[in-house]
């Protein structure tokens, strides 16, 4: 069973069982690999600002990634990352509420990404991370942030980081200005 959930075949939904992921007809997925020691690396670079923290409802969304109950409460995390000064992306981060109460706004404002001082926090290790690319419009709060209009289309990055037990303990889902962020993959044969 963990060779599958690392596959992204099934899902383990905490105190209700082991799902088969869910698929979407008429979309095309491809799925990469890639060091996720690499990835965080280079997420150092980016200068963070916490616009808010709070406890609320999870989401949908977040009750999906989260594995979480649809009554669940989760904390809430509003950033804007920078790059030289210039915003980059509107995230929206969420934590099941034990990993949540652990943090405090300062701890996030470094130059490390938030997953790093989550684990230090847990004294657990992520694993793995899954990540998904799609087009989106920035939306209200993103396009007061980013300086754009909500209509705007930007990349949407949905990540979800798992432990070593194949439990999601952090969500984001960023919306990226277009002209700020590339994301680019070398094919090596």
């Amino acid at each position: 069973l963990d060779a599958l959930i690392v596959e992204g075949l099934i899902v383990k939904r905490r105190g209700v069982g082991t799902f088969v992921s869910p698929v979407q007809a008429g979309v095309r997925s491809v799925r990469l690999t890639g060091s996720l020691d690499e990835f965080l690396a280079s997420a150092g670079a980016l200068a963070t600002q916490v616009l808010s923290m709070s406890e609320v409802r999870a989401p949908d969304e977040a009750v999906r990634g989260l594995q979480l109950e649809r009554a669940d409460q989760v904390t809430r995390l509003e950033l804007l990352n920078f790059l030289d000064g210039a915003p980059l992306g509107y995230s929206e981060l969420y934590l099941p509420l034990a990993v949540g109460r652990k943090i405090q706004p300062l701890d996030v404002a470094q130059h490390l990404p938030v997953i790093r001082m989550v684990e230090g926090k847990l004294g657990a290790r992520v694993v793995r991370a899954e990540q998904f690319l799609e087009a989106a419009t920035a939306g209200q709060a993103a396009a007061k942030h980013l300086g754009l209009t909500q209509e705007t289309p930007v990349l949407k990055v949905t990540r979800i980081y798992y432990d070593m037990t194949g439990q999601p303990i952090e969500m984001i889902v960023a919306r990226n200005h277009p002209e700020r962020y590339r994301y680019s993959i070398d094919f090596i044969a």
